[in-house]
């Protein structure tokens, strides 16, 4: 995406007191923290109302970081989810590897014994197996980050290219970053590597040398895995309820009623540099010529302008009283944002009058000043009573500003926010309000992106030096607003899958382990007449009352989790039980496949041959 700097020009109507526009940024000096500055902006915010009472009283300096003014409190909550739910997946492959190691200690106790016995301290048996555990975790550090360089790309590539809403953009691989994955690197194996590798170096040796079986038939190494076990489908299932609910949030928000009709339409915003068309007069009849040229051209069904683009932008807000109502207090006053546009851009987006009538022609800067109103504003402030002939006026209780009347009632247009998806809104004429800068929309009957060269070369014929700015589909920039949260939840859904894989690896490991450790036993029922099914339910029967602990621990939590990234992500639901069963379900199957194949390889063993092994 090109981007460039241009000085900052202000004119005498952008630099009149009443205007606050503008963003002030700085770098706090070394020694400042965010406390002092916020203490010095107040000072001067108290200042400013003292000498500029009337324009500034009731307004305040707030001082944030870069970071917070970049990013909502809901991203940052949602990033604060994402690093949550990276530590759930670390825990289940921490857990996992934990349970491999415990495994493999008990597989090696002989070797370890006669090691012990030829004078091994041990200490030294500890270390070894403590630096195996740190050179698996530092080889996987190794490749994690060479991994997250592919990934963070993707991540931009995959939330879009505006660099406003791109909040992936932000992210880097810096200092922090690799101290943070080297600590890891150095705590996980002695957090999770400690345990098996302590009790692998308690060996009894007499024992242990005497015994004639594989290693211990149960005991705490056994129900420690189980733990681990239990833990890991208690945490995949968390992350993956989440996943399921966040998809489902995805989906209804690829399906929410807009209030218009977005396929087909193509966009683009004109903004008249102030140094060409600096007056008022200048406007209208630029846009009136390129519309009459626009409307020459064949395969456009309808086209027109209008200050806002829907989805993308939104107008201001401005304060109104009714003709003849109660005047109320200055804080009560009630609000709408107030638009611009012609008649074509209502007839492009399908924004149907269901009361009174639309723009017309003779809707001038010489006829009776008009005004539609949308349905939300009608129910807030009319008490759904028809408002046709009503009059408004703009600009608060001293307001200078005309008389409106209202002519018709319009749909509502989605405001971009799913949990409050409609707000009070006017729109003025045009003819009766022009604005510098305004937004196109038309529907072409072919596709809407092959217009663009004609298009432009209109634009160019009334100003050759006027670009067209941000040319997209209007279904294009309603994909692009999701595209982060898009992201975000595909992230997840990619954390559950791993969390799924992980802990189904997990029960499988500790069924085989479990199985290897019982072929005598299962060889000895099984030469005593026990059926290969019955085998194989006692087996599946022992490892899914893990799975049903782990799936009502981690009910638990995903309840917890998804209440709080429900106050964050706009739309989404904490409470769906289809989420919650088809997801226990899933991972129910996951966990049956994985006790199935151990099981069923136990109960092909010859009982002869599982007698004589050791």
């Amino acid at each position: 995406m090109a981007e460039f700097w241009t000085p900052l020009y202000l004119d005498r109507a952008s630099a009149d007191r009443e205007n606050h526009f503008l963003w002030v940024s700085g770098r706090l000096p070394e020694g400042i923290n965010h406390d002092q500055a916020q203490q010095e902006a107040d000072a001067i915010a108290r200042g400013l109302i003292e000498q500029y009472p009337e324009s500034n009283a009731g307004w305040i300096v707030r001082v944030e970081d870069i970071n917070g003014a970049l990013a909502s409190d809901q991203i940052w909550t949602i990033f604060n989810l994402m690093a949550l739910t990276v530590v759930f997946v670390m825990l289940i492959a921490c857990s996992n590897v934990a349970t491999m190691m415990l495994s493999r200690s008990a597989a090696r106790t002989k070797e370890i014994a006669v090691r012990a016995a030829l004078g091994a301290q041990r200490s030294r048996l500890l270390g070894q197996m403590l630096t195996e555990s740190l050179l698996l975790s530092i080889a996987a550090g190794a490749l994690g980050l060479a991994t997250t360089r592919l990934c963070l790309s993707g991540l931009v590539w995959m939330a879009g290219d505006n660099a406003g809403t791109n909040f992936f953009s932000l992210l880097t691989i810096d200092r922090n970053v690799l101290l943070f994955t080297g600590a890891v690197a150095l705590l996980a194996p002695m957090l999770f590597g400690f345990v098996p590798a302590l009790r692998a170096s308690r060996t009894d040796l007499s024992e242990t040398l005497k015994d004639s079986s594989r290693g211990s038939t149960g005991g705490t190494g056994l129900r420690r895995r189980k733990f681990l076990v239990a833990t890991q489908v208690s945490l995949a299932l968390t992350l993956m309820v989440v996943a399921g609910l966040l998809i489902r949030t995805m989906v209804n928000q690829r399906l929410f009623d807009l209030g218009i009709e977005t396929e087909g339409v193509l966009t683009f915003r004109l903004d008249l540099p102030e140094g060409r068309y600096a007056e008022e007069h200048q406007w209208l009849p630029f846009f009136d010529e390129v519309m009459e040229r626009v409307d020459a051209l064949p395969g456009i069904e309808s086209a027109g302008w209008l200050s806002a683009r829907p989805i993308q932008e939104q107008d201001g807000t401005q304060a109104f009283l009714v003709e003849g109502g109660d005047i109320p207090e200055v804080d009560q006053l009630p609000f709408a944002t107030v638009s611009t546009a012609t008649q074509g851009a209502l007839d492009v987006l399908e924004l149907s009058v269901v009361r009174g009538r639309g723009f017309e022609p003779a809707d001038t800067l010489d006829s009776l000043p008009i005004v539609l109103v949308n349905e939300d504003m009608v129910e807030r402030y009319w008490n759904g009573e028809t408002p046709i002939g009503r009059r408004l006026r703009f600009g608060g209780i001293d307001s200078t500003e005309p008389w409106l009347t209202v002519v018709g009632v319009v749909g509502n247009l989605f405001t971009g926010n799913p949990d409050n998806p409609t707000f009070p809104q006017a729109i003025i004429p045009m003819h009766q309000n022009p604005r510098q800068g305004m937004g196109f929309v038309a529907r072409p009957t072919g596709d809407p992106l092959a217009l663009v060269p004609a298009l432009r070369q209109q634009v160019w014929a009334v100003d050759p030096d006027q670009p067209l700015g941000d040319v997209r589909t209007l279904s294009q920039i309603f994909s692009d607003n999701l595209a982060t949260f898009d992201t975000i939840i595909t992230i997840f859904i990619v954390f559950a899958v791993f969390a799924l894989i992980m802990a189904s690896t997990g029960i499988y490991g500790v069924i085989s382990f479990a199985v290897a450790q019982r072929t005598q036993e299962i060889g000895i029922r099984m030469a005593l007449g026990a059926h290969g099914n019955e085998v194989m339910r006692m087996i599946g029967r022992q490892a899914m009352w893990l799975v049903g602990a782990g799936i009502a621990v981690g009910a638990a939590g995903a309840f917890v989790l998804s209440r709080i990234l429900a106050s964050a992500v706009p739309g989404m639901s904490a409470h769906d039980p289809w989420a919650l069963g088809g997801v226990a379900l899933v991972l129910g199957a996951a966990a049956l496949v994985a006790i199935w194949i151990p099981a069923r390889r136990a109960v092909r063993i010859d009982p002869i041959i599982a007698l004589r092994q050791e």
